[in-house]
């Protein structure tokens, strides 16, 4: 039996293509409007968003389970570049002390680009002034996707517009 030699150059290559696979992008977004909203309308009624948002979001669907209950399946349907976008996720954790939900996406267009992807919204209302912060946690399926940008820059246009369409509400 023959027995082949590992080269750690090869465990170092292997290591550096994983690294350009693998992402975190961050967004803090500073709001004007109540937090708490965001955070809700987030974690336990996401169809409101398009009410909120009709130029670019389709259908927010519940597929399996309640509202707002971790394991509850939903599917996204939003209107990005141009084009209808599908995206079907799960309800991962829930923390209401911290104001965070996170969803990871498991099926839909997103999956053409990437392997996984993990979403979470934070909502900070302790400081002066509240934030939102998105966070997308990936791993792409071809390193030279740029995929993740152009979501993040989606998703902070849905915060903007819900803000604005909070602020137009409180006036």
């Amino acid at each position: 039996m023959e027995l082949k030699s590992f080269s750690s150059l090869s465990l170092y290559d292997s290591f550096l293509r994983a690294m350009a696979l693998s992402g975190i992008l961050v967004k803090k977004i500073p709001i004007k409007s109540d937090g708490n909203v965001f955070y809700d309308i987030l974690t336990y009624s996401p169809y409101n968003v398009c009410e909120i948002c009709p130029d670019c979001m389709n259908g927010v669907d519940l597929e399996d389970g309640e509202w707002g209950v971790i394991g509850c399946v939903i599917v996204v349907s939003f209107i990005h570049d141009g084009k209808t976008h599908v995206v079907k996720e799960v309800l991962q954790t829930i923390d209401k002390e911290k104001k965070s939900v996170s969803y990871n996406v498991i099926g839909g267009d997103i999956m053409d680009a990437f392997k996984t992807f993990l979403i979470t919204v934070d909502v900070d209302t302790s400081e002066e002034e509240s934030f939102v912060t998105l966070t997308f946690q990936y791993e792409k399926l071809d390193e030279n996707l740029d995929a993740a940008e152009s979501l993040m820059d989606f998703c902070v246009k849905v915060i903007a517009d819900m803000e604005n369409y909070y602020l137009a509400k409180s006036i």
